[in-house]
């Protein structure tokens, strides 16, 4: 994917997806959430890449996951 769309476009397809995909809640349950494609659209450093829109499915997908985690879905 990131080589058809490239990194930015990438992410945003990832976190515009209408379900949480399997490899973040893998890194969840890894307890390796920093290396998610979320936490980078959330992540200061990369502000001026993602609008709020993209920030929140981002943080929205997060959400998610850690329920699943938690609730063993």
């Amino acid at each position: 994917m990131i080589d058809r769309h490239g990194a930015v476009e990438a992410s945003r397809r990832l976190v515009h997806s209408t379900n949480v995909n399997s490899g973040l809640l893998r890194l969840l349950v890894l307890g390796c959430e920093e290396l998610t494609v979320e936490r980078a659209v959330l992540d200061e450093r990369w502000a001026d890449l993602f609008d709020d829109q993209d920030r929140f499915m981002a943080q929205k997908h997060l959400d998610a996951a850690r329920w699943q985690r938690d609730n063993g879905q």
